[in-house]
């Protein structure tokens, strides 16, 4: 999956990093609305911005890389 994948989270913003991080986590959307006191619309918007810059098929490929990272 390292098709430059790691350098391209250089390009989430703040607050979808902060989601990012979360994905790898294992959080739904809901558990991460809650964490981060804003809606699930909100962080459907959010992960779906992350797996575009990502270039990622899903929230579990952009958890992976949440992982896996330093």
């Amino acid at each position: 999956m390292n098709d430059g994948v790691f350098e391209r989270v250089e390009r989430l913003s703040r607050r979808e990093r902060e989601i990012f991080g979360l994905l790898g986590h294992g959080l739904s959307n809901r558990g991460i609305a809650r964490r981060l006191g804003i809606s699930e619309r909100t962080v459907k918007f959010h992960v779906s911005n992350i797996l575009i810059k990502l270039r990622v098929e899903s929230r579990l490929q952009a958890g992976s890389v949440a992982c896996r990272l330093p």
